[in-house]
């Protein structure tokens, strides 16, 4: 009867402590967030990938290529049409950069290769928040190619959700930017060069 009894007693102590256990881990990988500001001057396009680029005063963000934004870009120009990134979403873990903003699309004035564009993806109101999700990579901004670069007619802000990084967590060192000097102008160190989208800041806010 006492084996009986100090096998449970033990069996008792043992999932006691690992319940303990678990709530500790669970503590230490709660995730906490800080909210940075970052103020973008210039707006570039990647040639090696198609995806845009954000210059910041603190960072640089290389964006992978998302085919919806690029064609919007393309027919930037016409009425109707505004970027609404400051009143997106953006978040950071470590060096790694989502970020999610809408578009607003006014079909009755917009160009007809955009209205056919939204028709055949099923978009039939007139007045449209077109989503964007893109995701990418930050680097540490270069303020000498923040001064060279082509900075658009003026500057937007947003606002950027960084997770913070735990004690336990294994640290990622943030690069410097791929991004750097070529003549009078700025391009990759991976070969292409940037072109920067002109008359870009009237649509974008």
């Amino acid at each position: 009867m006492k084996k009986v009894f100090f096998h449970l007693l033990g069996l008792f102590i043992a999932i006691f402590l690992s319940t303990g256990c678990t709530k500790a881990l669970w503590k230490e990988r709660a995730i906490t967030h800080n909210v940075y500001i970052e103020k973008i001057e210039s707006f570039m396009l990647n040639p090696e990938n198609g995806g845009v680029i954000f210059l910041g005063e603190k960072y640089h963000y290389i964006f992978d290529e998302n085919e919806d934004l690029n064609f919007l870009l393309a027919h930037r120009k016409s009425k109707g049409m505004v970027f609404n990134v400051s009143d997106g979403y953006h978040s950071t873990n470590k060096n790694m950069v989502m970020s999610s903003f809408s578009v607003a699309i006014d079909k009755s004035i917009a160009d007809k290769e955009i209205v056919d564009w939204l028709m055949k993806k099923n978009y039939t109101q007139t007045k449209i928040n077109f989503p964007i999700y893109i995701k990418g990579t930050r680097y540490i901004a270069d303020k000498k190619v923040n001064a060279v670069a082509q900075k658009l007619s003026k500057v937007f802000v947003i606002r950027v959700s960084e997770e913070e990084v735990g004690q336990d967590d294994i640290a990622i060192k943030i690069l410097l930017t791929p991004i750097t000097l070529f003549g009078d102008g700025v391009g990759l160190i991976l070969g292409g060069v940037g072109l920067i989208f002109d008359g870009i800041g009237s649509i974008i806010k």
